[in-house]
């Protein structure tokens, strides 16, 4: 079969001449060669030409052979061939990409109601048409990369089985029972990249207390799996709604990511999505979760050893709310004495044995029970108990003398050998209406509150329990801090002070006055006799209420005498001084 579009051509399909025969005794039987016949040539034309063009076709038949006896005669010629003419159809228009899924692609083309060809001398009328779909190649015959094929009245066809996340090209060719056409134009796409898949069972690996190996699958879509360059962009997070904490890696090349730099102990949550080579993303793999390990605890040790008690302590990088395996053994842990599961780092252990030796060790465990390696073991024996009371503390100071909020925070200095502190405030030395036997831990020295009530003063003190639980002598109470919160009480038109009278050896008095601007204020205070006894300056920097403190002491710090007394309250406006006058009385 020729397929041809062009003229001025020749073909040939001649049959080959016979064998001669020589045999110069001339005895022996001469049998010369037959000639061959001539070929059979069909030719197709890709469209039928109605001007004028040539071809010359030759089918001769072959001659004979000659006997070699010069006697001039031949064996018998072959037949003369045949030729055939027809058209091949013309090529599908039209071809284009209808949809593109992850493991098929839908193609369209234009309806084909003529250009199918046929015979025009010699070849029989055509029994077969169809539409067929090739991998796009410059090789002749396409039939090494035939898909699929489709009858002549349909201008649809989907192609399965296809691998997500791939490029491919295609052409299309109408064909008869001559054969194909010329190609369709050539189309290209990609088919969308497959979403990843993940296994609660199967995801995590090579755990630690910072990282974690995070494995997926690259399908299975309908039996097919993404290429091995497939990018993958992976998400962790430790909220399970992905809200918050997220860390996000794009473009991995492989089925696995190893996260670093994460929290001892914390659960985190993964997920992951494909990139397809169309950048568009898939959607994301199920969530799966798992926690990072804890860190193995430290140093532990014995920060109390009481008659039938201990207390004890170890280091920790793990977060709040770890719980932590102790154990306690007589024999080095040939036997367990006491197991116990805790978060706090400070547990204590009671009923034990006093005078009997004891050992120590711990381990953390995460959020999954999945434990650490244990500590280094440490022994003590009790019944050593140092029952001696702590030292008798310094009182309580406040950090200001004047709240104006309601706020005050009191401070005061360690002692040696506390396991915690009882802390009482009252609003006069010594009580505790306010706060009463608060506990603190033994490492804490100070206590803050933001609910004191205005008008009034209040005074702390405090004592300290040893690790043994025997208490110290309560501190004496410290300087009181007075409370004027002004935004809930009315302006103090005229000076005045609470209480009054009052005792010095109870506390000072407070004395209450208003500035309707900034100012200096100055507070002199004078015998019935005019002999000034006290003298104090401030800067307030807005208006309101103020309170100036008097603890009963003169300039040199001595206590006053008790009596009356005159108080002078200066203020220095910038647009003026203004005097104003008040009575105190002091008794003891």
């Amino acid at each position: 079969m020729i397929i041809s579009n062009q003229s001025n051509s020749l073909i040939t399909a001649n049959g080959g001449n016979g064998g001669s025969v020589v045999c110069w005794g001339g005895k022996l039987p001469m049998n010369p060669g037959g000639g061959g016949s001539g070929g059979r040539i069909k030719l197709l034309y890709n469209n039928y030409q109605t001007g004028p063009f040539s071809v010359i076709i030759s089918t001769n038949m072959g001659i004979g052979g000659e006997v070699g006896d010069f006697s001039g005669t031949y064996a018998n010629s072959g037949s003369s061939g045949t030729v055939s003419f027809g058209i091949l159809p013309s090529s599908p228009t039209g071809f284009s990409i209808k949809d593109v899924f992850i493991t098929s692609v839908t193609y369209s083309w234009d309806q084909k109601t003529s250009g199918w060809g046929g015979p025009v001398s010699q070849l029989p009328q055509l029994t077969t048409g169809q539409f067929r779909l090739y991998v796009s190649t410059p090789a002749i015959p396409f039939s090494d990369y035939f898909i699929l094929s489709t009858s002549s009245n349909v201008t649809t066809a989907t192609e399965n089985e296809l691998i997500p996340n791939t490029t491919i090209y295609r052409f299309l060719t109408a064909f008869t029972d001559y054969g194909d056409s010329m190609p369709s134009n050539e189309v290209s796409t990609w088919t969308y990249a497959a979403p990843p898949q993940t296994s609660q069972e199967f995801a995590f690996s090579e755990i630690s207390s910072d990282s974690i190996k995070f494995t997926w699958s690259s399908g299975p879509f309908n039996g097919r799996y993404n290429p091995s360059y497939t990018a993958y962009e992976v998400c962790n997070s430790t909220a399970p709604d992905f809200n918050s904490g997220i860390s996000t890696t794009s473009f991995i090349i492989g089925l696995s990511s190893s996260p670093t730099g994460l929290s001892p102990n914390t659960t985190y949550y993964f997920r992951v999505r494909a990139f397809g080579l169309n950048n568009i993303y898939t959607s994301f793999s199920d969530t799966v979760s798992t926690a990072t390990l804890a860190v193995q605890p430290t140093n532990p040790s014995f920060i109390g050893v009481y008659i039938d008690s201990v207390v004890v302590s170890w280091n920790s990088q793990n977060p709040p709310l770890t719980t932590f395996e102790v154990e306690l053994s007589t024999d080095n842990f040939l036997t367990i004495t006491t197991e116990a599961f805790t978060t706090s780092t400070t547990p204590a252990f009671g009923n034990l044995d006093p005078g009997r030796g004891y050992f120590l060790r711990v381990r953390a465990l995460n959020r999954n029970n999945v434990p650490t390696n244990y500590s280094n073991v440490v022994s003590t024996t009790p019944g050593s108990s140092n029952t001696e009371p702590p030292p008798k503390p310094q009182p309580p100071e406040p950090t200001s003398k004047y709240s104006y909020d309601g706020f005050a925070k009191f401070v005061w200095y360690p002692v040696p050998n506390v396991y915690r502190w009882w802390l009482e405030i009252g609003t006069e030395p010594g009580t505790n209406d306010f706060l009463s036997t608060y506990p603190l831990p033994g490492n804490i020295l100070e206590y803050s509150t933001n609910t004191l009530v205005s008008g009034k003063t209040y005074y702390a003190r405090v004592r300290a329990e040893s690790f043994a639980g025997v208490l110290s002598e309560f501190s004496q109470p410290g300087p009181g801090v007075s409370v004027w919160i002004s935004q809930t009480e009315p302006a103090i038109l005229k000076p005045y002070n609470w209480p009054n009278p009052f005792d010095p050896a109870l506390g000072p008095t407070n004395i209450g006055f208003n500035l309707k601007e900034a100012a200096k204020v100055t507070l002199k205070i004078f015998t019935l006799g005019g002999y000034k006894v006290y003298e104090e300056t401030k800067y307030e920097n807005s208006p309101g209420n103020y309170v100036f403190l008097w603890t009963g002491r003169n300039e040199d710090g001595k206590m006053v005498e008790p009596g009356g007394y005159i108080g002078v309250i200066i203020k220095h406006y910038s647009s003026g001084v203004k005097t104003q006058k008040f009575k105190i009385a002091v008794l003891y």
